[in-house]
């Protein structure tokens, strides 16, 4: 089942990719997104363009209630 159904329909309806990565199963996975947002803290789920860090799932939200996705998603 599908956590995060509005960001896939919405990339979806863009012809774009969602790779997930799984941080409980992996350290390495975890690493590398705390140290790309840089809070060693960071917990999931994070939202990421390739490598660049666009920001956690509340702020997804935010962004599609203020109709700011393509900005927040940096399509």
């Amino acid at each position: 089942m599908d956590s995060n159904p509005r960001l896939t329909w919405y990339l979806r309806q863009r012809n774009r990719i969602l790779k997930k990565r799984d941080i409980a199963s992996s350290e390495d996975n975890k690493k590398k997104m705390r140290d790309l947002i840089g809070d060693q803290k960071a917990i999931a789920p994070q939202l990421f363009n390739d490598d660049q860090y666009c920001g956690n799932y509340d702020a997804f939200e935010l962004a599609n209630e203020d109709g700011e996705l393509e900005a927040f998603l940096k399509l």
